[in-house]
């Protein structure tokens, strides 16, 4: 079985200095097919979410940075929002 799900969303972030900027992302996702999850539960659709949190850069060398941050998600609707859906992410990107 195959399905075609779309994922937007919109960045807003601050840096309070060089090394620290803190982000929100709200995120739409909606399957524009009849795939198994909407199939299953008609509200599985469409969700949106909200992510925010902050995120540290440290430059390493040349045009080196680590950039680790810290999110907290959470969805707005169902079916996440009544299955508890509630992420707090770690991730440690690298930029050269």
């Amino acid at each position: 079985e195959t399905g075609t799900n779309l994922t937007a969303g919109i960045h807003a972030g601050h840096f309070f200095s060089k090394q620290v900027s803190l982000g929100a992302e709200v995120r739409v996702q909606r399957w524009l097919t009849d795939a198994a999850p909407v199939r299953n539960d008609p509200s599985a659709r469409q969700q949106v979410t909200l992510g925010l949190g902050p995120r540290f850069h440290f430059k390493l060398s040349g045009t080196r940075w680590l950039r680790p941050g810290l999110s907290y998600t959470r969805a707005f609707d169902d079916p996440m929002k009544r299955q508890g859906y509630d992420v707090i992410q770690i991730d440690v990107p690298m930029a050269f």
